[in-house]
């Protein structure tokens, strides 16, 4: 099948995997150059980081991302040391890191109140429901929350309240969102 001759509506799936978030930048790159932007965008874990960069801005996602992907530390995601988490675990109980540290990155390239309809694509975050432990996905309100919750590895980050909800990394049932028809990662 010729590349310019795919189906529309063409969506991207960003699946999850920490450090494959900048690997999904190359291949959002070798799309872009051959002008294939998506129509909708659905991204889990990391995937979801970069899905809303690309449903932000489909034609300029690659780039901003190349240039964003480099600068991230993991002291940027993971602050403290050992005696900074074992305090948050002993205060928490359920978490090593407060997602602060997470939230300043993503605030780093979207707008701290920017929503799902400040989008130029239509985009969806996969999360963990922790009551019935299945896929959430969020397709509306603030975008900075969605994300947290998107991320929020259980034991690492702490599970994020939304709309009722006490949600987790979308990784737990769905690292690929697709994976119920065969498309296992």
């Amino acid at each position: 099948m010729d590349l310019f001759s795919l189906p529309r509506p063409l969506g991207f799936v960003l699946g999850g995997g920490g450090s494959l978030g900048a690997v999904q930048v190359g291949m959002l790159r070798a799309l872009a150059e051959r002008d294939l932007f998506p129509d909708l965008v659905v991204g889990t874990s990391v995937g979801s980081l970069n899905g809303a960069a690309v449903a932000l801005d489909p034609t300029a996602a690659a780039n901003r991302l190349s240039r964003i992907w480099p600068r991230i530390t993991r002291q940027m995601v993971f602050p403290g040391g050992p005696l900074v988490q074992l305090r948050t675990l002993q205060q928490d109980r359920t978490h090593l890191f407060p997602n602060t540290a997470l939230q300043a990155v993503i605030r780093g390239y979207l707008a701290a109140n920017a929503h799902f309809a400040d989008l130029a694509l239509p985009f969806g975050a996969v999360t963990t429901d922790v009551a019935t432990a299945t896929p959430h996905v969020i397709t509306d309100g603030r975008l900075v929350p969605a994300l947290l919750a998107s991320t929020a590895i259980p034991g690492i980050f702490p599970a994020v309240s939304l709309d009722g909800r006490q949600l987790y990394d979308g990784g737990l049932v769905r690292s690929y969102v697709g994976s119920e028809r065969g498309f296992v990662r």
